[in-house]
């Protein structure tokens, strides 16, 4: 399953790192950021709620997430 996550405040390559750092150590996740569209792109293979992607992204950066598609 795909998912793109849109990040309200992620804006350079640190932020970038800070995101991806996140949601990769999440089990069956892959992501990649990209701070000039403010947006993560994800990538997970087996069960993931949705919820704990956005939870993880809140409580442990800097960034919220606005909106997922």
């Amino acid at each position: 399953m795909k998912k793109t996550l849109i990040i309200d405040g992620m804006s350079c390559t640190y932020c970038k790192a800070d995101v991806e750092e996140v949601l990769n150590a999440l089990p069956g996740v892959t992501a990649e950021a990209d701070p000039q569209k403010g947006e993560a792109y994800i990538k997970i293979e087996g069960e993931v709620d949705e919820s704990l992607l956005i939870a993880v992204i809140d409580e442990h950066t800097a960034f919220r997430v606005s909106g997922v598609y």
